[in-house]
């Protein structure tokens, strides 16, 4: 399973209960029917955008770390260019750590003389 970030910018004429209701519930259905992990969720409210998109200047951001398969993630970027009240939506896959760690002292190049 490989764990990834996904930033929504919501509606921001959408109330935070709605907000609650439709977006971030119909996430979790989604991603427990794909036998998928929310590892965090975290609200950062309402913000102003760099551009209108839509004609609207704020948006409402939610930030999600998800862990899970593809299909997953193929799954929820498909409901959220269906939702009429996501504006905006960026997924980012991380990097897994590397387990072996070098010990190596890096080579220091010697004086040359001119």
């Amino acid at each position: 399973m490989k764990t990834y970030e996904i930033i929504c910018i919501v509606r921001p004429d959408l109330a935070e209960s709605a907000i609650e209701e439709k977006i971030v519930s119909k996430f979790k259905q989604i991603t427990e029917r794909y036998h998928g992990e929310i590892l965090k969720t975290e609200t950062w409210g309402l913000r102003k955008l760099a551009y209108n998109i839509n004609k609207f200047e704020d948006g409402y951001y939610i930030f999600n770390l998800v862990k899970g398969e593809p299909a997953l993630i193929s799954e929820l970027e498909r409901n959220f260019q269906i939702d009429e009240n996501i504006l905006r939506f960026m997924t980012i896959k991380l990097k897994e750590k590397s387990a072996k760690k070098t010990t190596a002292e890096p080579e220091i190049p010697k004086e040359e003389k001119i």
